[in-house]
């Protein structure tokens, strides 16, 4: 498909959304379309398949994708182009290579792909699986990583996927019904041809082999990672930072798996040039490792010591609430006694001065009665001489 620089300043798409053949693949179930490779070319990037799902070819229509899969070191690698990404799609004969008659199909793109590899068992990816419900693929198996193929994805804009004898050909019409659209002029193909191996000649006349420098001497960043590599690996931290809404600060998981995965893969890619390198950014990743568990086993034995102290003192206020509420009834108990004392002491007080009073005031009794007895003694022996004698 060749696309014209007023379609690329405009939607930059591969086909259109209005086109009847971009609804075909739906129409008759042909959401996605595996293809096993033969032999990819990328660059000075080469991987020949060594069986049919070692390097395989998949378009994805319901998400507007194309993508190749490698099988590397026991795990999946991707190299995702969406159809936004496509400039040219060339489709050619291939005779003569490796004595092998099949096609070639040359795909030019505009950008540089994604780059994605398998999750470890357990992980949670933001690439999806191949072949998932519904055709697509929407599985959470794979998470962005930098660029496995040496920095030639990232720098070369031409990918060359040989296939074998009827393998392309017969899928050629639902890949079109999935929305891309094919040129299979021998004219364009020769073009493309042309200007890959300009491109090869050119990145081989201008590579030089770099020097050793000694680690004590070397001052500069290593060149084991291109600049293209790096600002690509940087880019996909920041997508898969942004899809996962990760924090930037703080305590954040998803930013611990993010982070070690990149440094995993600039440990990857370092060692494949360095060894030296490899093996103290290893050191380097195990002793940060063995810090971040000590700070884990720091920060556990702190929580469980807080956790002890916070169960101790609550069964001590359990404690204490019970003797607060036995002590406060036995106050209560008191207080009861104490107010029926001083009821019975007021009553004998009352008592007792009523006695008093009677006893002060029989007192009086007695004494005016004493008295008056005297004085009437005394007025009989008064009277007594004055009596007059009774005659005999």
């Amino acid at each position: 498909m060749m696309v014209d620089a007023a379609q690329r300043r405009g939607t930059g798409r591969v086909g259109s959304a209005t086109d009847p053949a971009s609804f075909a693949g739906s129409a008759y179930g042909f959401d996605v379309v595996r293809l096993p490779v033969a032999e990819v070319q990328i660059g000075s990037w080469h991987v020949a398949a060594k069986h049919a799902e070692h390097v395989v070819l998949a378009v994805s229509g319901a998400e507007r994708k194309l993508r190749l899969e490698v099988m590397q070191v026991g795990a999946i690698r991707r190299l995702e182009l969406a159809y936004d990404d496509l400039a040219t799609l060339v489709v050619g004969a291939e005779s003569g290579h490796e004595g092998d008659d099949g096609t070639r199909l040359l795909v030019h793109c505009v950008r540089p792909p994604l780059f994605l590899k398998q999750a470890p068992a357990g992980g949670s990816g933001v690439g999806g699986g191949v072949g998932g419900k519904g055709g697509t693929f929407a599985q959470p198996d794979f998470i962005h990583t930098a660029d496995f193929t040496q920095g030639n994805a990232s720098q070369h804009d031409v990918h060359i996927y040989r296939f074998a004898r009827n393998v392309l050909e017969p899928a050629l019409p639902r890949l079109q019904a999935l929305g891309l659209a094919f040129d299979e002029s021998e004219r364009a193909l020769s073009e493309q041809m042309a200007s890959v191996a300009a491109d090869a000649a050119a990145a081989a006349t201008t590579r030089r082999p770099r020097p050793y420098v000694p680690r004590a001497l070397n001052t500069t960043a290593s060149s084991a990672t291109p600049r293209a590599q790096a600002i690509a690996l940087i880019e996909q931290k920041e997508r898969e930072m942004s899809d996962r809404q990760a924090r930037y600060a703080g305590i954040c998981p998803v930013r611990a798996k993010i982070y070690e995965a990149v440094f995993t893969e600039l440990i990857a890619i370092i060692r494949a040039d360095e060894p030296k390198r490899g093996a103290l950014l290893e050191r380097v990743r195990a002793e940060a490792t063995m810090t971040i568990a000590a700070y884990n086993t720091v920060f556990e034995h702190s929580t469980e010591f807080g956790v002890r102290k916070l169960t101790a003192a609550t069964e001590l206020k359990g404690s204490l609430d019970a003797s607060i509420r036995l002590l406060e009834a036995q106050i209560a108990e008191l207080r009861r006694e104490v107010a029926a004392a001083s009821a019975l002491v007021e009553t004998l007080e009352f008592r007792a001065a009523d006695d008093a009073k009677r006893s002060e005031a029989k007192a009086r009794d007695v004494h005016e009665i004493a008295r008056s007895n005297a004085m009437l003694e005394q007025l009989l022996e008064v009277l007594k001489p004055s009596a007059p004698q009774k005659e005999k």
